[in-house]
Parts: C-alpha cells; sequence; structure tokens
C-alpha cells in the first residue's frame, strides 16, 4: 500500500487537504520557518491550548479505530509498531509525534498548533488543566499519582554517556529509556503503565519532553555523538500503521529535517524537591538525600549452571516476588564465571560490546495489581549501605523494572513469536528482560566484582499498590563467552 492512501471513505469530504498536510517532512528548506514546541505552562496562556484541547475532544470522540483522525487509531499505532527496548526507538517516537501533531492540526482547525512539552524537571506535578475530573474535559484520564519527583533522574546526562546509540557503552538511547521514559510512565500508573499509554493525553506533552531531552543531550555537546547521517543506523522507514510511514534519516534532526525546535533545549542539572518520604523505598531522590541502611537481604542460591548462545551464567535466586518493600539478592559468581568477567572487564571489552555482561531476569510477570502502576523498582549493583544519591546513579545505577516495561517487552514478544535468548523474549509465559552491566562492573574494583549484589529499591508515588506486584522467575549474570579467553 501506498503511504497516506488509508481509506479513503473516512476521508471523503476532506482527502486532498488532509494528504497535503500530513506528509512526510521532506527536509528544512534554506529560509523556511521553523516551529516551536512550548513548555507547557506557556503553551496554555496562548491561543494554541484552545484549540488544543478541541482537537483532543474531538480525536477522543471519534470512534472509528480506522481514521487517523481518531484518538484508538494512534493507541492502535503505538501498540502494534512501537520498538520498545530496541534501536530507533527515540527516532520513531519522533516520527509518531509528528504525524500525530499534522492530524491533531486537521482536528483542532489550527494548522499551527504543535504539541507542547512538560518539562517535569522544572514542575514534577501534573499540571492542573490534566487532573480536573469534569466529564467534560478531555485532558483527564484516572491515574494513580500526579507528582513524578521520585521518577526523574540525571543519569542520561552524564557527560561520562557520549554515545547515542544502543547496544554501545554508555549509550543515551537505551539510558533515557530505561531511566526516565518508562520509570515516568510507571509513578503516573493507571493507562500510562501499559502499552495504551497514548489514551492519556498526558503521554504526548510526556513524549514531547522525552524528544526535547534527546535535543539538549546534541546540543550540549561535550564529546556527545550521533551515527552519522549516512551511516546504516538510520537505513530503513518507521512504520506508522495503514500505509503511513517515514524514512528513517528524516527523523534525524528536528530542525533540519522536520521544521522545529523546542523553547528550551538544555538539559537538566537539578532535580525538583520530591514530595517528603519515610521509607527507603521513597527517600526523596535530591543531591542531599542519602541511603541510610541497606534493603532487606535475601538468601542467595547455590546452583550454577553452564548456559545457552555463548553465555556462561552463574544462577542466582528463583521465584523472586516484588512488592512494597526494597530488597537486596546476593548474585554468586564462582569459577570459571568470575575469571571471565574479570577479563572483559580488565581487558577493556566492555568498550567494544556492551552486552559483554548482563544482569538478566527471566519469566518476568505482572501480577493483576502491579499491571495498574503507580509504582516501579530501581536497580542497583553492589549498593552501598551509605551512599549519596549521585553517587548511586554514577556508580551503582542499572536501570527501573515496572509495569510498563514489562508490558512492552510482553507486547513485543507476542508480535514476534520468540522464544529465545533476546531481551523482550517470551519464557514459560513470562518475559526476559535484560541489563548491560559491563559499564557499572567498570568502575568496581577487582574485589568488589568477586561479591556482586543486586538491589531492588521500590520507588512508589502516594497510591502505589501494597501488595506483591511483580514476579520473577530467575535472577542470573551472563557474561558472553565468544572473544573470552
Amino acid at each position: 500500500m501506498e503511504p497516506n492512501t488509508f481509506d479513503r471513505r473516512a476521508f471523503v469530504k476532506s482527502a486532498g487537504a488532509v494528504l497535503a498536510l500530513c506528509a512526510a517532512p521532506a527536509g528544512n528548506v534554506l529560509g523556511q520557518t521553523l516551529s516551536k514546541r512550548l513548555d507547557w505552562d506557556t503553551f496554555r496562556t496562548t491561543d494554541y491550548y484552545p484549540a488544543f484541547v478541541r482537537g483532543i475532544a474531538a480525536m477522543r470522540d471519534n470512534t472509528d479505530a480506522r481514521d487517523r483522525r481518531s484518538w484508538q487509531f494512534w493507541t492502535d499505532t503505538h501498540l502494534n509498531f512501537c520498538p520498545h527496548g530496541s534501536a530507533q526507538c527515540l527516532a520513531w517516537y519522533r516520527g509518531y509525534l509528528y504525524y500525530f501533531e499534522q492530524y491533531l492540526r486537521f482536528v483542532s482547525g489550527n494548522k499551527a498548533l504543535m504539541i507542547p512539552y512538560w518539562n517535569y524537571y522544572r514542575n514534577p506535578v501534573l499540571p492542573a488543566e490534566f487532573t480536573d475530573p469534569s466529564p467534560t474535559n478531555p485532558l483527564y484520564v484516572e491515574r494513580l499519582n500526579t507528582n513524578v519527583s521520585q521518577a526523574l533522574t540525571l543519569a542520561p546526562f552524564a557527560p561520562v554517556a557520549p554515545n547515542f546509540e544502543r547496544n554501545t557503552v554508555n549509550a543515551f538511547e537505551p539510558s533515557v529509556e530505561r531511566k526516565l521514559k518508562n520509570s515516568v510512565n510507571d509513578i503516573i500508573g493507571g493507562v500510562m503503565a501499559t502499552m495504551r499509554s497514548p489514551q492519556d493525553p498526558i503521554f504526548w506533552l510526556h513524549q514531547a519532553n522525552i524528544d526535547r531531552l534527546w535535543v539538549a543531550w546534541i546540543a550540549a555537546g561535550n564529546g556527545r555523538r550521533m551515527p552519522a547521517p549516512d551511516s546504516a543506523y538510520w537505513d530503513g522507514q518507521f512504520d506508522y500503521g495503514l500505509g503511513l510511514s517515514m524514512r528513517r534519516n528524516l527523523t534525524y534532526s528536528t530542525r533540519d529535517q522536520m521544521a522545529y525546535f523546542y523553547e528550551n533545549e538544555l538539559l537538566p542539572t537539578t532535580l525538583p524537591p520530591a514530595v517528603p518520604r519515610t521509607s527507603l523505598a521513597n527517600a526523596p531522590r535530591t543531591r542531599q538525600s542519602f541511603v541510610t541502611r541497606p534493603p532487606e537481604a535475601v538468601p542467595e542460591a547455590s546452583l550454577q549452571r553452564t548456559g545457552t548462545d555463548n553465555q556462561l551464567t552463574a544462577v542466582d535466586l528463583k521465584n523472586l516476588r516484588l512488592d512494597e518493600k526494597s530488597i537486596t539478592v546476593r548474585i554468586p559468581v564462582g569459577e570459571p564465571y568470575r575469571q571471565k568477567l574479570q577479563t572483559i572487564v580488565d581487558a577493556g571489552d566492555v568498550a567494544v560490546s556492551a552486552a559483554a555482561i548482563e544482569i538478566l531476569l527471566d519469566n518476568v510477570r505482572l501480577t493483576a495489581v502491579g499491571a495498574r502502576g503507580g509504582y516501579y523498582y530501581n536497580l542497583y549493583l553492589n549498593m552501598p549501605a551509605r551512599a549519596s544519591s549521585d553517587l548511586l546513579e554514577e556508580r551503582y545505577f542499572l536501570g527501573s523494572l515496572g509495569a510498563f516495561a514489562i508490558a512492552c517487552a510482553l507486547r513485543q514478544a507476542g508480535q514476534r513469536g520468540d522464544q529465545g535468548r533476546e531481551s523482550g523474549s517470551v519464557t514459560a509465559g513470562g518475559v526476559l528482560l535484560s541489563y548491560p552491566a559491563a559499564a557499572v562492573l567498570a568502575g568496581f574494583s577487582r574485589e568488589e566484582r568477586r561479591q556482586l549484589t543486586m538491589s531492588f529499591i521500590r520507588i512508589g508515588g502516594d497510591k502505589a499498590p501494597a501488595r506483591e506486584v511483580i514476579t520473577i522467575g530467575e535472577v542470573r549474570i551472563a557474561v558472553a563467552a565468544t572473544g573470552v579467553h
């Protein structure tokens, strides 16, 4: 099917206008006026705000899921095409925002309307316009939490993360997805913690902010680098359903290819104040906060075995159950696993393969309560009993685990029909999630690498569930065997 030939009957009255409006960007032209995406606090004071509300209301009222002017069409697009946990995820979202924006403009009647962004590093509380439960407010849906300060981190913006693309060390692309984007979805909860997250209007502002942070990451310089425009990374196209597609290289630059920029293109340097908490699991994540005691320890298992697909694994714990408590599990690394791990890190192979050493969570499942979100877990290796939050993020932080990442992995695995070892594949009804650990381990001494622990630090909002939310069939470390002598 040719691009932009979707459902002609649904567009019979306005096909020409819609198709002209919604064509893929062809690259900016010298002298072309750039559009500006505004911060919500600025946006809501402009004439664009009523058009935005009007457009959202019209799209939500449209019940034809085949119609690109409907809310459900874009939810289904996310459900069926988003490459979560894969290369080009951020770029796919850039095209997704672009196309949704074109149809929102058409439905609203404002051809200059741009999706605003929510800068939660400046104000972590959902804008009031999205929390008014009036039945006439199209920006409202039921959510578990409205303050995302606990979900924010500066880790993806560290100067020690110069690379962009997935499968390179200290890469921005997977870091911002796992350590920020997913966590904000999880804390808000409700539909935001599922693959149907675009049903929540705040989704679009959140995703626009992630796109803005990508722009800011590049602008910050200091050795940060993108794959070149002519590299194979940008080959091919993105699909958005029923004949709607975009060449990947058109998402390379917002200014040069897509003709827009952001009101603020600076990286955040500080975290906003968090809501005061009384437990370790909800400790304020500020520069002054300290972890004052280790989480509850769980006895280690002693079983070891040889894995498959060129991996050597050391089994830790089976049938782990996560609830409102934070826990630590020991990961035994006996010979020859210990020696191979040391060889990879000491030889500098970590700079070649980000997946040389991974922590695997196998057969991961959500409970019915856990699927609603409102919480997540920060994952740390060898978390000390006392450390500043900055140090935790810089030296020990692996990523996060919550309902959204699990739901995405389940969906991806279901689409592929995988039963293999790739992160996100189906394993006995659950999913396998992998966390690259080589970069973290490279910062440890040889002695620290001999005794590994993994901490699951519970982060929850005011309405986080207090029951069992996630089960993990097995936690283990995987060390690549290929190229290790």
